[in-house]
């Protein structure tokens, strides 16, 4: 799974839409639109941060895709 997807997937997991993330991000909708398209440029490392953060995913898994979707708690 390419950075876009899951992008993507902890949007839909954490159950946004794209201009909800966008707002909690601080960003246009057309940004995370662009992230969702593997060929686009992808977030940088602040704003994973944020995606991260926002949708309770691993910023490992996120940036990587390695370890685990979510930390263990």
């Amino acid at each position: 799974m390419d950075m876009a997807a899951r992008v993507r997937v902890a949007r839909q997991r954490a159950g946004m839409t794209q201009s909800q993330l966008a707002d909690r991000v601080g960003l246009t909708r057309g940004a995370v639109a662009n992230w969702e398209v593997s060929e686009r440029p992808k977030p940088n490392v602040s704003n994973l941060i944020e995606v991260a953060n926002t949708t309770d995913v691993s910023i490992e898994w996120l940036a990587t895709g390695r370890g685990d979707i979510v930390l263990p708690e």
